[in-house]
């Protein structure tokens, strides 16, 4: 299976995901949906704020140039949350990877979440 069958099937075609991406924690590109160009610099600071949220509470995530309001860190430790008005996302770090994805009204933040927490724990267990 490819990467980027996991962010159209897995992710996307859910329904409970708008728009997804597949990182390495280098900030790689593996996969990505239509539209969503989210930088190496952006991916390795995600990678940085998993691990100490200050520099996101303080300016805020980013992704594809677009701003998003840290909300809090998962309570495993290894992932966030994000908002933009009734729009937003998580991202999950992973043994390799950077799983980020982004929720549009009408999808339910907490659906969303449950997705990517489900494949990010498939990752791990496989070593990704």
């Amino acid at each position: 299976m490819s990467w980027q069958s996991y962010v159209d099937s897995h992710l996307v075609g859910t329904g409970h995901v708008s728009e997804a991406a597949l990182h390495g924690h280098d900030g790689s590109k593996w996969a990505t949906s239509p539209g969503l160009n989210v930088s190496a610099d952006e991916i390795k600071k995600i990678n940085a704020g998993i691990a100490d949220y200050s520099a996101l509470a303080a300016s805020g995530v980013y992704l594809g140039g677009v701003k998003y309001t840290y909300l809090r860190q998962l309570p495993e430790g290894n992932g966030i949350l994000f908002k933009k008005g009734n729009d937003g996302g998580v991202a999950i770090k992973t043994n390799q990877a950077i799983v980020v994805a982004v929720y549009k009204e009408p999808v339910q933040p907490g659906n969303c979440t449950n997705v990517v927490c489900k494949l990010g724990d498939y990752l791990r267990g496989v070593g990704y």
